[in-house]
């Protein structure tokens, strides 16, 4: 039995999500992307079993690397809103740094079902915002009688942005601005 290199693995990975944002799902064939990795056919499916699959891991592995990356950078002892701000800026950074994700995400869509990676990691980023937004609350900064839709919200938002939004704005204009109104959006009624 064949044991996995993991830096094949990788190659491989980032040669087929170039290769999806490059072209229409159905475009792409296995033996693409194994042309583009360097390796030979065979080799894939030591790797995957379909393209389907293979799609399906990408988007997988992008969005998981993601929360973990969340959750070790963002501080127990900051403040709600400090947290928030991290984490809107860490969200927008990687959909910069990972613009295929998303233009994968456009073309091809995100497969139902049967995803438990997928959505474990979903729910914890989800969770990561609404403990955030909580925790401002907490603090009198923030107020928000449903932390759980304004989480969906901001996810939502980011996607959007990276999938519909203008090419024109750098990142840290994005940043500021999805801040901005994330913020008002959460302002106590007083200060608002």
């Amino acid at each position: 039995m064949r044991v996995r290199d993991e830096q094949k693995h990788k190659r491989i990975c980032e040669a087929a999500a170039r290769l999806f944002a490059q072209k229409r799902f159905h475009e792409v064939r296995l033996e693409d992307i194994a042309a583009e990795a360097g390796v030979g056919k065979g080799t894939l499916y030591l790797y995957c079993q379909s393209k389907q699959d293979l799609f399906v891991s990408l988007l997988d592995e992008a969005f998981a690397g993601l929360v973990e990356r969340l959750q070790s950078e963002v501080p127990r002892e900051a403040s709600g809103r400090d947290k928030l701000r991290l984490i809107v800026r860490s969200l927008v950074d990687y959909a910069f740094e990972n613009p295929h994700l998303f233009e994968l995400m456009r073309t091809v869509g995100v497969p139902a079902g049967g995803r438990p990676v997928w959505e474990r990691k979903r729910q914890e980023l989800a969770q990561l915002i609404q403990e955030t937004i909580t925790q401002g609350a907490r603090e009198g900064v923030m107020q928000d009688d449903c932390p759980a839709l304004t989480a969906t919200y901001l996810m939502g938002m980011v996607r959007s942005m990276m999938l519909y939004g203008p090419r024109t704005q750098s990142r840290e204009q994005v940043a500021r601005h999805m801040m901005r109104f994330v913020e008002a959006g959460l302002s106590p009624r007083s200060q608002a």
